[in-house]
């Protein structure tokens, strides 16, 4: 069915009621705590800093479970806080995982993540429909099993009753495929084709709704928790709320941080802000036992970059936050260059080779996309763009230049290797023949034609050197795939990925790609508006806004606009 199907499933999911219990147990019972601090600030005016101030002042009861939204913000509290006694710092996905027992999970080799994308993989194919592993890569198989992670969040287990019986009512048989899933988890069925059924088994989605309606977490050694913070209190979903909703009968303080204006998450599992402001009136109150914090100076936004942001979201969202009236950094004059893609990335390539810091990572940049299919696209024009040659090629492939897809990186290059060391043919056309995506096909000659440039570079040092031993050397010591771990390369000069995944981070320049690809299911309203928004304040300095007149790509936000806007708030604009 192609894209048809997709937007279907984005259709069925939007009439999945939300499940209006989650929202009122969240209010209920934390209305009922002792001590509650809302925290709302601006991009980069230290929230998270604020939290760890809170952990380390004495003032909140222990033990204390912190609640936060991804692993990088996980790890920078802990580097602060350390081996402190009794706090536990988990996202939820951790203390669903905590609640039903590790060895109850659908694992694969003692890999949730893996265990859970191979069953996804195997529903989908016995439906006949296109999976991808790959997550920047988002196909019908895809879209219809996390229709089913979507309607949890939404409804509970009567919105994944919902989103099956509707699923059949659009199209006749099309909920058998989430039924099968789910069917499989319960150990309702005992085989998927070759695959035997893990059930009874737990993916993150069921391991979340039974960890709903559970009493606040026991730690280790320390009793039960009595202090839960919340970071990022915006992009919790209704399930979310419910779970800290229950958790907050057994507590005496909790903290919420976040900011409104920064939700990114709507789309994947339906995120919104009537808790968040629930929460901030509440505090206006001035209630007993309450404490309002709102931190309206960013120390990362130039003056601006910030003015352009705010207007931006204003103009496009009539729903004005109370808290969005912040400031950027002062004496900070943050500008708006407007740029062609290839401009953009020989831009960064030409940077890199003649930056210092730039190549050492104590500067960084970023390239942001609204969709996963275009991190991959700009990659292999990285990729492409360095292998042609030109000033800092030669260097510009080598793993450590960028953050983020490595894994996409790293298939390229293992492929490449492979079709060197067994002779294969390695024509485009060859590699499409196989079904091999056009942005790997095109990664894959890029790294050949690396190899090919250094292969040269090593013949001229030592003509005697056997080809098949030159080869070995390029790829062992140049192109090795143990370092394109980003865990293992903190350091990276440049991040590429989707604005979704750079929550939380910062760089000394953004380049936001304000195109998508025809097609391509983007948001365009207020909830689109706040994905660039969060883009545009990632940036310490200034932001590039890329654009193309390529055939099958549309503008994501009118450019021009945006340039007229920048203006009229006084941010410099340059257009290249």
């Amino acid at each position: 069915m192609g894209r048809p199907l997709i937007e279907l499933i984005e259709t069925v999911r939007e009439a999945i009621p939300l499940n209006k219990e989650f929202y009122d147990v969240a209010k209920t019972n934390i209305s009922q705590v002792g001590r509650v601090w809302v925290v709302y600030g601006a991009p980069g005016s230290g929230k998270t800093q604020y939290l760890v101030n809170l952990l380390n002042s004495g003032v909140l009861p222990r033990p204390i479970s912190v609640v936060v939204f991804n692993r990088s913000v996980k790890r920078y509290i802990e580097s602060i806080v350390g081996d402190a006694d009794c706090i536990d710092i988990k996202t939820i996905d951790g203390y669903a995982v905590g609640h039903v027992g590790f060895e109850n999970m659908v694992n694969m080799n003692g890999d949730i993540e893996e265990g859970i994308e191979t069953l996804r993989f195997s529903v989908s194919r016995i439906a006949k429909l296109p999976y991808s592993r790959d997550p920047y890569i988002t196909l019908d198989g895809n879209a219809l099993i996390e229709g089913f992670d979507y309607a949890a969040n939404k409804g509970g287990r009567e919105g994944i009753k919902t989103y099956i019986d509707l699923l059949d009512e659009a199209y006749d048989g099309l909920g058998v495929v989430p039924e099968l899933y789910l069917a499989c988890l319960q150990g309702r069925i005992r085989r998927l084709g070759s695959l035997e059924c893990p059930g009874p088994a737990y993916d993150f989605t069921l391991a979340r709704l039974e960890l709903y309606g559970s009493r606040a977490p026991v730690m280790h050694e320390c009793g039960r928790v009595r202090t839960v913070i919340v970071d990022e209190v915006q992009d919790l979903s209704p399930l979310m709320w419910g779970i800290i909703g229950h958790w907050a009968a057994d507590l005496e303080a909790m903290v919420f941080a976040g900011d409104v204006d920064q939700i990114v998450y709507r789309n994947l599992h339906f995120a919104d802000p009537e808790i968040p402001r629930w929460l901030y009136n509440e505090a206006l109150k001035d209630r007993g036992g309450w404490t309002l914090k709102k931190l309206a100076l960013s120390y990362r936004v130039a003056e601006g970059i910030d003015r352009l942001a705010i207007n931006l979201l204003g103009a496009i969202d009539d729903e004005l936050s109370p808290w969005r009236n912040w400031e950027g950094v002062r004496g900070r004059h943050g500008m708006v260059y407007i740029e062609t893609v290839e401009e953009g990335l020989a831009e960064i390539l030409a940077d890199y080779a003649r930056d210092e810091e730039l190549r050492w990572g104590e500067r960084t940049y970023a390239i942001l996309t609204a969709t996963n299919d275009l991190v991959l696209d700009l990659t292999a024009t990285l990729l492409q763009v360095c292998a042609e040659g030109g000033e800092g090629s030669l260097s510009c492939v080598v793993p450590h230049f960028l953050k983020g897809v490595p894994s996409f990186i790293m298939r390229a290059i293992n492929m490449a290797n492979d079709a060197l060391m067994n002779k294969l043919d390695v024509t485009q056309a060859t590699l499409k023949g196989l079904g091999i995506t056009e942005d790997m096909v095109r990664s894959v000659a890029a790294i050949l034609k690396y190899v090919g440039h250094r292969l040269e570079d090593y013949r001229r040092v030592n003509p005697w050197i056997r080809v098949d031993e030159a080869i070995r050397n390029i790829f062992e010591r140049e192109l090795d795939p143990k370092h394109l771990v980003y865990h293992n390369n903190p350091k990276a000069p440049v991040f590429i990925d989707t604005i979704y995944t750079s929550k939380g981070l910062e760089f000394d320049r953004v380049y936001i790609v304000n195109f998508v690809r025809e097609g391509a299911r983007v948001s365009r309203d207020k909830w689109g508006a706040r994905l660039f928004y969060v883009g545009l304040t990632r940036s310490r300095g200034s932001v590039v806004i890329l654009t193309t007149n390529k055939e099958g790509y549309i503008e994501w936000f009118p450019t021009k606009q945006i340039a007229e806007l920048a203006r009229k708030v006084g941010t410099e604009v340059i257009e290249k």
